[in-house]
Order: structure tokens, then sequence, then C-alpha cells
């Protein structure tokens, strides 16, 4: 009897497996494999089995074409390692504040003018920088979708594990912020936890709207592009200096972070001009 319970259970965790592994195939083709299983009477097992050499094939597939390519040469790998910093350098900064507001609270931020004063420009600060981290986020992943096409599920993969990587090293805490990171929480969960809220899942949520539509309408992409900009402006110093431990400080290439970050909203906007354009050509 536990066996047969046990059976029943992957049986169903692997249909399971099978429906969530068919989204990556076109609309078309998943309803045409679902009903040969069907029709096939298929085990769990074996239409997993199917079903990952069939998604195997149609990925390797899609990176015969350049673009999953260019994408990798100029999205995953450069962006996704300047957003990983950046967000890593934030994070430091964020958790000296919120160790110093959140840990150490006392009714006199309030209560003295100038301390309220510093608490709202301090937040507002933080607010704006990582709203603009995950427009970046959000942007790199539409740009990804459009690019890379039926390669997106293993290039946003890779861009995920990019954004989610170790590989740049952690800023030093200097002496006088040693009890701040001394606690697990600032120094290794914190970091995390914004890099997944503001990277990762903007970054997802990107790629779905790019799945979804390849270009966004004309207005949206301005409004989309020139928001950004503005969004950049206000936190530029911040970028460059966060790139200050990749890129020696007086390098000429610190100057081109801001234009990095904000070229996959050009592109963005680029697509949009094409596709009118394209329309407004059949419609003459």
């Amino acid at each position: 009897m536990g066996r047969a319970r046990w059976g029943r259970m992957m049986n169903r965790a692997c249909w399971l497996l099978v429906d969530l592994m068919s989204h990556m195939l076109d609309p078309r083709e998943r309803s045409v494999v679902r009903g040969d299983l069907e029709e096939m009477r298929a085990t769990g097992a074996s239409a997993l089995r199917e079903i990952v050499g069939l998604v195997g094939r149609r990925q390797i597939l899609a990176w015969t074409d350049w673009r999953p390519w260019l994408a990798v040469g100029t999205l995953i790998v450069p962006l996704g390692a300047i957003l990983n910093l950046v967000s890593r350098s934030w994070a430091y900064t964020a958790a000296i504040y919120s160790w110093l507001y959140v840990n150490n609270w006392t009714r006199a931020y309030l209560e003295s003018p100038g301390s309220r004063i510093e608490l709202m420009r301090r937040g507002a600060e933080c607010a704006v920088a990582f709203t603009t981290l995950a427009s970046w986020s959000w942007t790199t992943g539409f740009a990804l979708a459009s690019l890379s096409r039926r390669a997106i599920w293993t290039a946003g993969g890779a861009l995920s594990l990019v954004l989610l990587g170790t590989f740049v090293a952690a800023p030093e805490p200097p002496d006088e912020h040693t009890a701040v990171f001394a606690l697990t929480f600032y120094r290794v969960a914190f970091p995390v936890v914004l890099r997944v809220a503001f990277l990762v899942i903007p970054s997802l949520w990107g790629m779905r709207a790019g799945v979804r539509q390849a270009t966004l309408p004309m207005g949206r992409a301005l409004v989309c592009a020139s928001v950004l900009v503005v969004a950049t402006a206000s936190t530029v110093r911040g970028l460059e200096m966060s790139a200050v431990s990749w890129l020696h400080l007086r390098s000429a290439w610190l100057h081109l972070v801001p234009a990095a970050v904000m070229w996959p909203a050009c592109y963005i906007l680029f697509g949009s001009i094409w596709r009118l354009r394209e329309n407004r050509t059949a419609a003459l």
C-alpha cells in the first residue's frame, strides 16, 4: 500500500513538471505534445523524459541563431555583472542606515527637526536608488526576451545566475561599521534579499512582458526611456562610485557605466520606433 501511494505521488509530481516544462514550448506545439502524450497513455516518468528531450532540442536549436549570443555579450555578462555590483554596493550602504534607524531606533529621530529631515532624506534616497535599480533590471529583462526570443528560458536562467552570483567581491567594512556587519542578517541575508527583490524579480517580470510582446507601444516606450533617463541622472554619482571597486577611480570606462545601464531602455525605444515605421510603411 505504501509503495502504491508513493508511486501515485511520484506520477503526479512528474506530470506537474511536464506541465511546467511544456510552457517552454510554443502554445501550438505545447497542445500537440500534450495531446500525443495523453493518446500514448504515457506514465509521468516517460512523459517527463519526452518533454525534457524535446525542450532541450528546441533550446539548442534556438542558440544556433546569432541573437542569443548577442544578448550574452551585451546584456547577460556585462550588464548583469554591473547590476550585481551596484546592488551589492547599495545594499552595503542601506544596511548601515537600516541598522542605525531600525536596530538603534529612538524617538529622538522624530523629535529633533534635523534628525527628522535627515531620516526622510535618507529614506527618499534609498527609495529612488532601489526603484531605479529595479527599473534597470526590468528593462534588461525585457530587452533580453526581445533579443533572445526562443532562447529566453536558458538566457533568462543565465542572467538570473549572474545577478545572484557572488563573484563580485563585497566591500570590506571599515572599523566603524564592524558592529553592523557582525550581524549575520546584514552581512549575508540583507544583500541577498535586496538582490532578489530589486534585481531578479523585476528582470523576470521584464522577461515575461518581453515574451508576450517583443516591442512596447511607442508612447509607453518613450515614457519608460524618459523616466529612466531622469532616474539614472539622479543616481549617477552613486552608480559610478559603486563601480570604483571594479574600475580605476580615474578610468574613462567609469563614465560609461550610466550609458551601459541605459542601453536596454534605448533598445526598447528603438524597437518601438522601428515597429511604428514598419506599420506605417505597411499601411501605405
